[in-house]
């Protein structure tokens, strides 16, 4: 055997032992000037500006995207379980099917107001695994959130102004005080006697057919929503809101009733 041939051997039988994820190409540099980075697991793009321009659907697990502009974003089914997306820009973006567990939303520490209501309005997640997300404070205006898995997701002082929330698993989801006015609940599953959305906001919300088994809607505005053959058994109406409400078909079984304000607007502590 030539000794050419033996170097060749034994690069190839090196390369052949070097795992995938090793030769695979990083991927796209997004950003401008000082500001750049190759998207990425764990990767570091934090302030980063790429309006329209970014599409990418792998891995992106625990990638930091705090602050950064991703406007019209396409990062469907992309993994970015843990990463941190705090005031990031993210309106338009298309995050259908993409793994968002664990994503840290909303305020980003140290900041004002302004800077802590991201991720913005408009994302679509359809879907998207949401699963214990930390979306505390976050704006989700006009969100579409359709099938989207929200098992124990924190939502508390998020605004969710026009969402939908068609189909999502809801489960447990940890919301106090989540603004939602003109929501869609529409078939949504929010059972679990965790749920809790003591005083949110669902003005004129559609939890039509929804499964709210147990929640605690003590307190909550719910004046003109859309409550036909929504499922509401065991659920606290505690002082809540229904005045106006569309409610026929609706399930109350065991439901409880203090000073609640019914879709009649006579207050009652025996049920509407």
């Amino acid at each position: 055997m030539s000794r050419l041939v033996a170097v060749a051997i034994a690069v190839a039988t090196a390369a052949a032992l070097v795992p995938a994820t090793a030769l695979a190409a990083p991927g796209p540099r997004v950003g401008s000037g000082s500001k750049t980075c190759a998207l990425g697991p764990k990767a570091n793009c934090s302030g980063v500006k790429a309006r329209w321009i970014v599409e990418f659907h792998g891995n992106l697990k625990g990638i930091n995207l705090q602050g950064a502009d991703l406007r019209g974003a396409d990062l469907r089914g992309a993994n970015l379980a843990g990463a941190n997306l705090r005031g990031a820009k993210l309106r338009h973006a298309d995050l259908t099917d993409a793994n968002l567990s664990r994503v840290q939303a909303g305020p980003i520490p140290g900041k004002g107001k302004r800077a802590n209501s991201g991720p913005y309005c408009g994302l679509s997640c359809q879907g998207a695994d949401l699963m214990d997300v930390n979306m505390s404070g976050a704006n989700l205006a006009n969100g579409n959130f359709t099938d989207a898995v929200m098992q124990g997701a924190d939502l508390q002082y998020a605004t969710a102004t026009g969402a939908t929330f068609n189909g999502a698993n809801m489960y447990q989801l940890r919301g106090n005080h989540l603004s939602a006015a003109s929501a869609s609940f529409q078939k949504s599953s929010a059972s679990g006697s965790l749920t809790d959305l003591t005083y949110a906001s669902l003005v004129s919300s559609n939890l039509t057919s929804a499964n709210a088994t147990g929640a605690n809607l003590s307190l909550a505005d719910l004046a003109g929503a859309t409550l036909t053959s929504a499922n509401f058994t065991s659920v606290n109406f505690t002082e809540a809101d229904l005045e106006t409400a569309t409610h026929s078909g609706w399930i109350t079984t065991g439901a409880t009733w203090s000073q609640t304000t019914c879709p009649s607007g006579n207050v009652t502590s025996t049920g509407c």
